[in-house]
């Protein structure tokens, strides 16, 4: 099949070797992504990381290591979809709309721009995970399998036909954004044969089973709660890593929780052994280990925390954090 005439939409960092890909094999007209957004303690406004790529390529657009077709795509930085923006896509007259992480809802209507409609690749294996954070929830949930998913932009959110699939197992160990990488990854060989014959990947699409269809929403950063199992508390920190972050409190002031370890009952008895004459309470730093970090007791085991964060600080581990925090042994978490 001839080269598409693709829109590619999309914001975070993750994304970009899917656009990579388009640009290299396709004929990338325009890329679509967030507007510019405050971040940060000051708040100041910063582009998303995907026009900051595009910005970027056409700087270096003669640079021996450029990606071709990048340099020459209009880059369209969008709050909503506007009259403005209807018509300069129109004007684009594309084959295809490509999204990954863009965050917001096409209408009918401007799907009806390009020729063949738009596509969506989503994290999970849908119908699991419909919604915004599909591998965030996957790793609260527990779940031991996700994947990713090439589906058509339908009217009703992550319900299109399904055009190719691929399984990712899950072992606690992987943060979300590890696992988003991961998956942009797997995510590359289904898009490639999916853009070879665009026409015969749409015909032979499945159909989403609505009984099985489960959903997320946008997570907000999350306080971590001491009395439930390590086990949670461990897939909350990994889930909410490396944004939108866990933290707890200790003495009013907020520590984020970057990376963390439920002990088995084992590892926790032996870790333990030499605090036992201090009284329990939920949340209590009860000592450190010196293979594990920090550890304090939850409502059901002991969690060990091997990276933290004060306020205003840099992320450190936990023995560079106890230089820095002399009585921090001494103290809770609330």
């Amino acid at each position: 099949m001839d080269k598409l005439k693709i829109v590619f939409a999309g914001s975070p960092e993750f994304v970009f070797p899917v656009l990579e890909i388009l640009a290299e094999e396709h004929e990338l007209v325009a890329v679509m992504t967030n507007a510019p957004a405050p971040t940060g303690r000051g708040k100041k406004l910063c582009a998303s990381p995907i026009a900051q790529c595009v910005r970027s390529a056409v700087q270096c657009a003669n640079a021996p290591d450029a990606i071709a077709g990048l340099s020459t795509a209009e880059l369209l930085e969008v709050e909503t979809i506007d009259a403005a923006v209807f018509e300069k896509v129109k004007n684009l007259q594309a084959d295809l709309l490509v999204c990954y992480a863009f965050g917001k809802i096409f209408s009918e209507q401007f799907l009806k721009l390009f020729r063949y409609g738009g596509i969506n690749i989503h994290p999970s294996l849908l119908p699991r995970w419909r919604g915004a954070s599909p591998v965030q929830a996957a790793i609260m949930a527990g779940d031991r399998t996700t994947g990713v998913s090439i589906q058509t932009l339908a009217k009703k959110m992550d319900s299109g036909k399904i055009l190719a699939a691929a399984e990712y197992s899950l072992n606690d160990t992987k943060n979300a954004g590890e696992i988003l990488n991961a998956l942009t990854e797997k995510a590359l060989p289904l898009l490639q044969n999916v853009l070879a014959d665009i026409n015969q990947a749409i015909a032979g699409g499945r159909l989403q089973n609505e009984a099985e269809a489960t959903y997320c929403t946008k997570l907000s950063r999350e306080k971590l709660d001491w009395s439930k199992s390590a086990d949670v508390i461990a897939r909350t920190v990994l889930a909410m890593t490396p944004n939108p972050k866990a933290f707890s409190e200790v003495e009013g002031e907020r520590i984020t929780v970057l990376e963390v370890k439920a002990l088995n009952k084992d590892a926790a008895i032996a870790a333990a052994k030499n605090f036992v004459e201090k009284k329990i309470e939920i949340g209590k730093i009860i000592g450190v280990d010196k293979t594990h970090g920090i550890l304090v007791q939850t409502g059901d085991g002991i969690l060990a925390i091997q990276k933290l964060q004060r306020q205003g600080k840099k992320e450190l581990g936990w023995k560079d954090f106890l230089n820095g925090y002399k009585n921090f042994l001494d103290l809770k978490f609330n």
